[in-house]
Parts: structure tokens; sequence; C-alpha cells
């Protein structure tokens, strides 16, 4: 059954109601039989697709951190939680695994700052002031510490080396805007 037909089938119109041919000869691309047909071979082209978007060998994203970071001379450490803790700068950077969430990426400079008593307002005030000027970083009191976070959303082919640099830097950035805050 062709498009046409299929289409008549749809609305009711049979063969012989049709009092018009088709005379183009133009070559058509090749139908599927039904509906279904379609949409099957529609999933079938895009999870072609996806597959050949997928990271190399489907690695995992902290798969693809860790392997950055080591190519890139880092010293790296796993911690038990999957977390990956490096040092860039004599500043540490925590790299937070998302495993229900390949696609989410965040890196974070924790504990930048210690809050007590006497400072949290001001370290409260300056995380907030940092949060709303800069572009992609986070600044929160997370229990007793200031953590700058910076997050996004990958696609599917990331790439690493143009995100990690620039991460690393907003993080810098963030920290020393802060700082300016604080004082």
């Amino acid at each position: 059954m062709g498009l046409i037909d299929f289409l008549r089938s749809l609305f009711g119109a049979s063969n012989s109601d049709s009092s018009q041919q088709e005379t183009d000869n133009t070559p058509q691309a090749p139908q599927p039989e039904t509906h279904a047909d379609a949409v099957e071979g529609d999933t079938e082209i895009t999870n072609t697709y996806n597959k050949n978007l997928q990271k190399p060998d489907a690695m995992k994203t902290s798969e693809l951190m860790l392997k950055f970071l080591k190519e890139q001379g880092f010293l790296p450490e796993t911690l038990d939680n999957g977390n990956i803790l490096f040092k860039y700068q004599m500043s540490s950077f925590l790299y937070i695994e998302n495993d229900e969430d390949e696609s989410f990426f965040q890196l974070c400079m924790p504990s930048i700052f210690n809050v007590t008593e006497d400072n949290r307002e001001a370290a409260l005030i300056a995380a907030n002031a940092v949060s709303s000027c800069m572009k992609v970083a986070k600044a929160v009191v997370f229990e007793d510490d200031v953590w700058l976070i910076t997050e996004c959303l990958l696609d599917s082919t990331p790439v690493l080396e143009d995100l990690v640099p620039r991460f690393l830097n907003i993080l810098m950035s963030a920290q020393k805007e802060f700082y300016d805050k604080i004082n």
C-alpha cells in the first residue's frame, strides 16, 4: 500500500472513488507499508543518529572527566562517592558525579571561606553578590563553608577541553569576586 492508498483508507476513499490518477513520474522514496512502520522507521533513524553522537565507547561523564584531567597532567583522586577531587593553581576543585543525569555537569570550588556566627551575614551578602553578578557561577553557604559552583547541561558529545578550562577560570574569578566583597 502506497502513501496515497494509505491516506485514502484513512479518509474512507477507495481507489475507484478517485477521479484523478497520479501522473507525476518523479522518483519517490519507498513508502512504509503502514503508519506503524513509518513511526518505527523514524525511531530507528533517531536511535541510529543518537548512537552515532554518544560519547566515545559510551563512557560516563565522570570517566571522560577523569581521562581529561589525567591527560592534562592533573593528579585527580576519585572519592568513594564517585566525585573527583583535583588541584589547580593551589586551589581544590571537585567534579560532582551525577549517575542519574549524565548530561548534568557540575564543577565546584569547595570550602573557599569558613563561615562563623560572626561573619555569617557578610558571607551571605558576598555570596549573593557573586551569584548575581557572575555568569554560570553560584556562591552558596553550605554548612559552615562557602562553596563556588558551576554547572551546565551537556550535549551528547561534550568537549571537556573547552568546558573545563573555562569553568576553572570562572570559579577562580568568582573566588576573587567573593574575597573582594567579603573584605
